[in-house]
């Protein structure tokens, strides 16, 4: 129920029944009680989401519907008193009733009883012994009372709901910035292991200029990875999933913690659409004409618009489409974003590769929050998380039991259409994403020399055991950073006085575009952040706000990440990101290096703007070369400041 769009009836509908409906009852019964001159007890039904923000449901309409009730119930306590009538409400938390039990709720009660400290929905008959207890004479010098019965779920969400009530107030002092993606809801309490070798094993392939390569545009909304990243980030120190917390004195950490989406044209069927590139999901599938579209939070239906995605996949439209009888893709992502969908093949072309018989799935049921451009997702991990099933009915589906098919550029490479081998090249101009080459390398300006260093591959588990995502990682030698801008580091650590030494030696980190940031140990982001000059602040200690943030108008240090011994460096002009401004109008910025509070260590976005990075599947490598100083050539339409793109 988004309130910008709710429809003004609806509206009215809901305050006739919830507010003006009790208010109604309890009149006449107060009529009653007040002529009998008996006095006596009532209980008005209000909800836990009059007292607390429950979000990111949006619901704020019923939300203050029952506060309504709440509110109600203590004036007329106060006004009949004299008359002997006792009134109190019940506030239940989720319960497990009848309108709850459909399918289609079973994602969102996880959510919910995961956030429940009694680990249960509550029943019917918990409200019944509360109305017994509050009708009788038990109850006699209670009045006034709004009863909460949740199984704890308030307890955890107060804190959520001050810092949310402090992020939404401070966003409102910058109305002119474009509204935020809505904030993730987090499911499971994520765990990251390894994962088995891909094999067999390939050498490694030629290192090729190809003609395939793929624009990348950036989207507007939150990137698949980050979802995981920040919710693991934020449990490993007991924080609640989600961005509130990340407050500063006027703007949370949103729109950048939320990463960046890279947005790629693909045809399908004869028609063209925009897609997201995951490189940690499998499936493709696009969102098909006709699809249902709900809330993903309430699962109340929505219009299509709702859902926000691009143009539409018209499977009419299609002399390439046959599609799969009895299968199914059911699939859920971090955020409690969902889709729904039959099976087909179809013809999928991008970068000029075209695979005639791609399985995918044409979505016809979502819970979503698109960007108003994308129309579904392609993603480069491996076959094995895939997510069809067999069947047409994804009530039935059962976690463990899917049905694994090649995705799209594992068909390109098994069908040895190119090479098991793509590559990425992030551009630092925010109007541009980048470039995407497929069987190789662009054609753009990089530092000759290469390193290679093994994948290491690692899977994301819900608390289900289930493995929902996939991260690529590698082992690096450590950090170098200094504030002498003219400085010499030694990756081998000899006793040279003359070289500087590396920090944080041995450690696994993840690569991965879609999260804006870099996440390093928290002592070596707040060396970094203390080498600016002038020097700025971090606290990776604090529960409230443990970013690091700098002067936006300070030098940074020469900071570089070391792999295979040798160093790649960050641009100046990568370190420091604007984040809002302050109460007075001054702009506020953060390090783009930033603590990762003891959990994952990433290099993000904007340590990628300075590498050209190849992923050879087949032989579970990655290999880097340099360029922070370099553009993307012919694919960069427009330079930034400095000349760099």
């Amino acid at each position: 129920m988004k309130a910008e769009t709710y429809d003004h009836e609806k509206f009215r509908r809901l305050l006739d029944i919830n507010i003006t409906g009790s208010f109604l009852v309890a009149q006449a019964c107060g009529q009653a009680m007040i002529k009998s001159g008996r006095g006596g007890s009532i209980i008005n039904i209000a909800s836990m989401s009059g007292s607390v923000v429950n979000f990111p449901q949006e619901q704020s309409c019923y939300n203050a519907s029952k506060a309504a009730v709440i509110q109600l119930t203590k004036s007329l306590a106060a006004e009949w008193a004299r008359y002997g009538i006792r009134v109190n409400s019940i506030s239940p938390g989720y319960m497990d009733t009848a309108l709850n039990r459909v399918p289609t709720l079973e994602g969102q009660k996880r959510i919910w009883i995961d956030h429940t400290p009694q680990k249960r929905l509550g029943c019917v008959d918990d409200l019944n012994n509360l109305a017994v207890y509050l009708a009788s004479d038990g109850s006699s010098f209670m009045t006034g009372n709004n009863c909460i019965i949740d199984g704890g779920y308030t307890l955890c969400m107060a804190l959520a709901a001050f810092l949310f009530a402090l992020s939404v107030s401070a966003a409102a002092i910058k109305l002119k910035e474009p509204l935020a993606a809505p904030v993730p809801h987090f499911e499971h309490a994520y765990t990251i292991n390894r994962l088995p070798s891909r094999g067999p094993v390939q050498p490694m392939s030629d290192l090729r200029t190809v003609d395939s390569v793929i624009r990348l545009t950036r989207g507007n909304g939150s990137s698949l990875s980050s979802l995981y990243v920040q919710s693991m980030r934020l449990q490993d120190t007991g924080r609640e999933g989600g961005y509130s917390r990340l407050t500063t004195g006027s703007l949370p950490l949103v729109n950048i913690e939320q990463g960046t989406v890279f947005l790629a044209p693909v045809t399908v069927g004869g028609q063209d659409f925009d897609v997201v590139i995951d490189t940690g999901s499998s499936d493709p599938w696009l969102v098909s004409t006709g699809f249902d579209c709900v809330d993903p939070y309430t699962h109340d239906n929505e219009p299509e618009d709702y859902c926000y995605f691009g143009p539409l996949y018209d499977p009419s439209q299609s002399t390439t489409l046959t599609p799969i009888p009895d299968r199914n893709l059911n699939l859920s992502y971090a955020d409690g974003e969902f889709i729904n969908g039959l099976m087909g093949y179809e013809s999928f072309t991008m970068g000029g590769i075209t695979i005639p018989q791609q399985q995918f799935s044409a979505v016809n049921f979502a819970g979503w929050y698109g960007d108003g451009i994308s129309s579904g997702l392609v993603g480069f991990a491996y076959r094995t998380l895939t997510s069809a099933y067999a069947g047409t009915d994804p009530k039935a589906d059962k976690a463990g039991h899917q049905i694994s098919y090649n995705p799209f550029f594992v068909n390109m490479y098994t069908s040895n259409t190119t090479a098991p081998v793509f590559s990425m090249a992030m551009s630092r101009n925010e109007n541009e994403g980048g470039v995407m080459a497929l069987g190789g390398i662009p054609d753009i300006p990089h530092s000759p020399y290469w390193i290679s260093v093994p994948i290491i591959p690692v899977g994301v588990n819900a608390s289900s055991g289930e493995v929902v995502y996939e991260f690529y990682t590698i082992v690096i030698d450590g950090y170098a950073y200094t504030s002498d801008q003219s400085a010499q580091f030694n990756p081998y650590n000899s006793a040279n006085s003359r070289k500087r030494s590396l920090v944080g030696n041995g450690t696994q980190a993840i690569v991965d575009s879609g999260t804006s940031l870099m996440y390093v140990a928290n002592d070596v982001a707040v060396g970094i952040t203390l080498a600016f000059t002038p020097p700025g602040t971090c606290d990776p200690s604090s529960r409230t706000d443990p970013t690091c943030y700098v002067p936006c108008h300070s030098i940074p240090p020469v900071f570089g990440v070391t792999i295979k011994k040798k160093v790649f460096f960050v641009n100046a002009q990568d370190m420091i990101l604007q984040n809002g401004v302050d109460d007075n109008g001054i702009p506020v910025c953060i390090s783009a290096v930033q603590a990762n509070l003891k959990g994952l260590t990433i290099l993000g976005d904007s340590w990628m703007k300075n590498v050209l990075a190849v992923f050879d599947i087949g032989a579970e490598m990655m290999r880097f070369s340099a360029r922070e100083f370099y553009g993307l050539g012919s694919y960069g339409s427009t330079a930034s400041p400095g000349g760099y793109s």
